[in-house]
């Protein structure tokens, strides 16, 4: 069970890193020491990889410009819809992200692994 959470984990860190474009040559040690502290601390509760709904909010899609004259409050209206919608999501979404982590964490506690510092 262990190795495939390893699999799982490793598989996600190249896909985003393939995803972002990032390279990291040269870097690897202190690539791989920032993701496995960030998923200690995302377990801890003290770190999280959501966007604030304010951030959402700002990456709503822009109104067209024909609906945006018609209707000039439409787009202040669209982004407290979705800072709305992602305030209501939030508690949820951290709830399953720290989980997602503390099983990683947990798994690395049996192997005797510790809390980087």
């Amino acid at each position: 069970m262990i190795r495939n959470y390893y699999l799982a984990f490793a598989l996600g860190v190249k896909a985003a890193e393939l995803a972002h474009g990032v390279t990291k040559k040269g870097r690897e040690m202190e690539l791989a020491d920032a993701t496995y502290r960030a998923i200690w601390e995302i377990a801890e509760g003290s770190l999280t990889l959501l966007n604030s709904p304010e951030e959402m909010a700002a990456d709503a899609p822009p109104v067209p410009p024909g609906l945006a004259a018609a209707m000039p409050d439409l787009q202040d209206q669209v982004n407290e819809m979705v800072a709305k919608t992602a305030r209501s999501n939030r508690h949820e979404g951290m709830k399953a992200e720290r989980e997602m982590a503390e099983i990683l964490v947990n798994e690395w506690k049996l192997l005797g692994l510790k809390r980087p510092t």
